[in-house]
């Protein structure tokens, strides 16, 4: 089914209110065409369903449009600067604790690579993560801990020992899954963490609108403690939406 270029523009814009996204206008129209077959309704009435205030319907577009592409251990060059610079300054300040926040934690893999990798960098150091979706499917596989052992490779030697492998699966193990809570927010609206040390979103601001994008990064900013850390994503920087400074360590860069 095509949908009428109108009705794709007001899908989009209710998208872009309701959940700060910004995604192109062939996944909009594929995904919502697919739900207006599957519902067996006109477009029009489609339209009608996700701006009824009801959230129920727009929740089902989020998680058909949303990109939850991740995978454990990526971006190497950024877990490095954790492990080599920002655990001994944690150290030197003599933290007893850390909370981090994982925002757009989609399937669970960062949450857990920062769990695993912490807890290392860190030993008689509390870590607590606390990773938000806005996806409610995402984050109930993420609680899971579970992947396919096909992604170990993914994972370097050394941190292999922290997953399980059974068959084809393999789950994080129990003691370093415990150090992650999962919550649902929508990072550009309602509740998110505060008092945090670290708060690592990547490949997330690059899908929001200019607003929302300004919105969510003023959140991340509020979440993070003075002297804190902020980690994006490769392509995202936060120089022209908030009083940060950006640091440069090799190849990857966070703010503070």
């Amino acid at each position: 089914m095509r949908l009428a270029a109108d009705i794709v523009a007001a899908i989009s814009r209710r998208l872009a209110q309701y959940a700060g996204l910004e995604i192109p206008s062939w996944v909009v129209e594929a995904r919502a065409a697919a739900r207006i077959d599957a519902l067996e309704i006109a477009p029009a009435q489609y339209l009608a369903l996700i701006e009824s205030g009801r959230p129920e319907e727009i929740d089902e577009l989020v998680e058909a449009v949303r990109v939850g592409e991740t995978r454990l251990f990526r971006h190497r060059a950024q877990i490095a600067v954790l492990c080599d610079d920002i655990a001994p300054a944690l150290r030197a300040a003599g933290k007893r604790s850390i909370r981090v926040w994982s925002a757009g934690c989609a399937g669970g893999e960062e949450p857990y690579t920062l769990a695993i990798v912490l807890s290392r960098a860190l030993p008689g150091v509390q870590v607590q993560i606390i990773a938000t979706d806005v996806s409610a499917d995402a984050l109930v596989a993420a609680q899971t801990a579970t992947y396919r052992a096909s992604a170990l490779p993914d994972v370097p030697e050394p941190w292999r020992d922290a997953f399980v492998v059974e068959g084809d699966r393999m789950r994080v193990r129990p003691e370093l899954a415990q150090l992650v809570k999962f919550e649902r927010a929508n990072l550009v609206d309602g509740t998110t963490p505060r008092g945090c040390d670290i708060v690592w979103c990547r490949n997330v601001l690059i899908y929001f609108t200019p607003d929302a994008r300004k919105r969510a990064v003023e959140r991340l900013v509020a979440a993070t403690n003075i002297g804190g850390y902020v980690f994006v994503g490769y392509s995202e920087s936060l120089r022209d939406f908030a009083s940060v400074e950006a640091v440069r360590a090799g190849e990857a860069v966070y703010y503070v």
